[in-house]
C-alpha cells in the first residue's frame, strides 16, 4: 500500500520571500557594483588643526594619485617602483596647493608644504598603490584679526579620467579642531563640495546640514520621506497605520528636540547614512513581508530611524535658521510635514487598493514600490558617505542640453 504524501500547506498571507530578497540584493549589487566599476573611488584621511596664527592641514596622498597625476609608472599587476614614487612626491606639492581652496571670511588663503613623510613601504599588488600613502603637511598663515569662519573645498584629480569620460572620484574623511580638541568636527568632504567651520573647529551653517546649499534637499529629509513611504506601503490596517505613524512622529519629535534644545549633534554624513540604511532595511522588510501586521521588528525600525532623522532635521534647522529661534518649527515644516503627507497618502492608497486588487496583485505592487524605496535608500546612503557617481553624468547631460 502506498502512503500518500501530504500536500504542503502554505499559510494564508505568507509570500515567497526568497525571490523578493534576491531582487533587492540584485538591485543593490547592480547599482553599487556598476557605480564602482564606472566611477573609480578613492578616500583619504585629512586632519585640520586651527591655531590663532596658523591653520594646518595634514593629509594622505595615495601612491595611486601619484601615478594618475604625476605619471609614476605602474605595471599591470600593480607594482610601483619606490624610488620613482619618492621622487614624484615633492613634485605633487604644487598640485595639492592649487587644488585646495581654503578661504577665511571669504578671502582665499595661500599655503605652503611643510613636509612630506613617505610610507614605511609601498605595497604591491592590485590594491597596493591605493593602500600606500605619503603624508603631506600644509600650513596656511592666518590674517589679523583672526577670521570668524573658514571654508574648504577641493578639486583633486578631476581633470584625470580613469577611462574616457569618467573621472576619478576622490573624497576626504576629515576631522577638524584645535590642538586641545582635535575632533571637534568630522565628516566627509567630496570633490566640489565645501565645508564651513569656525575657529574652534565646530561646524558652521551649511556644513552642519551637509546639504552643500541651504536651499537644497538634505539627504536626511529625502531619507525620512522614503522611510515613511516604505512604512505606509506596508501598513496592514488603519490601526497599524495609526500606531506606526504615532511612533514615527514621537521619535522624530524626540530627536529634533534633543538636537535643537539638548545640544545633541552628529556629523551630517552619519545622519544621512543612517537615513539611507533605515530606508533600505524597512523597504527590504516590506519586500519580505508585504502588508504584514506591525510587529516588534517594524516598530524598532520605525522608532530608531525616525529618531535619527529627527536629529538630522534639528541639525539642519539650526544651520538654516541660525539665531532666529525657529529651529523646531522649521524642522517640522520642512521634514515632518512632507513625510507625514507621504505616509498618509501611501497608506491610504494601499488600503484602498486592497479592496480592488487580488491578494497576489496587492503583494506585487507593495513589493515593487518597496524595491523602489530600497533603491532610494541606497542613493541616500551613497550621498551621505560622499559617494556621488551620478554627479558626473548629470553634469554631462546638463552640458549637452545647454
Amino acid at each position: 500500500m502506498i502512503n500518500p504524501v501530504a500536500p504542503r500547506i502554505r499559510r494564508a498571507g505568507r509570500v515567497p520571500w526568497l525571490p523578493a530578497m534576491a531582487a533587492a540584493v540584485l538591485a543593490w549589487l547592480l547599482l553599487a557594483g556598476g557605480a564602482a566599476r564606472a566611477h573609480p573611488m578613492l578616500q583619504n584621511p585629512l586632519w585640520i588643526e586651527i591655531t590663532p596664527r596658523h591653520l594646518t592641514i595634514k593629509l594622505q596622498v595615495s601612491v595611486r594619485e601619484l601615478c594618475v597625476v604625476q605619471g609614476v609608472p605602474i605595471t599591470l599587476d600593480g607594482t610601483v617602483d619606490e624610488a620613482q614614487a619618492e621622487d614624484a612626491a615633492p613634485r605633487h606639492s604644487p598640485y595639492l596647493l592649487d587644488h585646495f581652496d581654503l578661504r577665511a571670511d571669504g578671502n582665499p588663503l595661500t599655503g605652503k608644504v611643510l613636509g612630506i613623510d613617505p610610507p614605511p613601504v609601498i605595497k604591491q599588488g592590485g590594491e597596493g598603490s591605493d593602500n600606500s600613502h605619503f603624508t603631506y603637511r600644509l600650513e596656511y598663515s592666518l590674517p589679523s584679526p583672526p577670521p570668524a569662519r573658514f571654508t574648504l573645498s577641493h578639486t583633486m584629480v578631476k581633470e584625470f579620467p580613469s577611462s574616457p569620460g569618467v573621472p576619478w572620484d576622490l573624497s576626504y574623511a576629515f576631522r577638524c579642531g584645535t590642538p586641545g580638541n582635535p575632533m571637534k568636527n568630522w565628516g566627509v568632504l567630496p570633490r566640489d563640495t565645501s565645508i564651513s567651520f569656525l575657529p574652534d573647529g565646530s561646524m558652521a551653517d551649511a556644513a552642519v546640514a551637509g546639504a552643500g546649499k541651504e536651499d537644497s534637499l538634505p539627504p536626511a529629509q529625502a531619507g525620512l520621506m522614503a522611510l515613511w513611504a516604505a512604512l505606509g506601503l506596508n501598513a496592514a490596517s488603519r490601526r497599524d497605520a495609526l500606531r506606526l505613524s504615532g511612533l514615527a512622529v514621537v521619535a522624530f519629535a524626540m530627536g529634533c528636540t534633543g538636537s535643537v534644545q539638548g545640544g545633541i549633534q552628529a556629523p551630517a554624513f552619519v545622519l544621512a547614512a543612517l537615513a539611507g540604511a533605515g530606508v533600505m532595511l524597512t523597504a527590504v522588510d516590506g519586500i519580505h513581508r508585504p502588508g504584514a501586521p506591525a510587529d516588534v521588528r517594524r516598530f524598532i525600525l520605525t522608532g530608531l530611524f525616525s529618531l535619527s532623522a529627527g536629529v538630522g532635521a534639528g541639525v539642519w534647522a539650526q544651520a538654516v535658521q541660525a539665531g532666529t529661534g525657529t529651529g523646531i518649527s522649521s524642522a517640522v515644516v520642512s521634514f515632518a510635514l512632507p513625510a507625514a503627507v507621504v505616509f498618509v497618502l501611501t497608506a491610504a492608497v494601499m488600503l484602498r487598493l486592497g479592496k480592488s486588487l487580488s491578494p497576489g496583485g496587492l503583494r506585487a505592487v507593495r513589493q515593487l514600490l518597496s524595491l523602489a524605496c530600497a533603491v532610494t535608500g541606497l542613493l541616500v546612503l551613497f550621498h551621505g558617505l560622499g559617494i556621488r557617481p551620478w554627479d558626473h553624468w548629470l553634469t554631462r547631460v546638463a552640458g549637452k542640453s545647454a
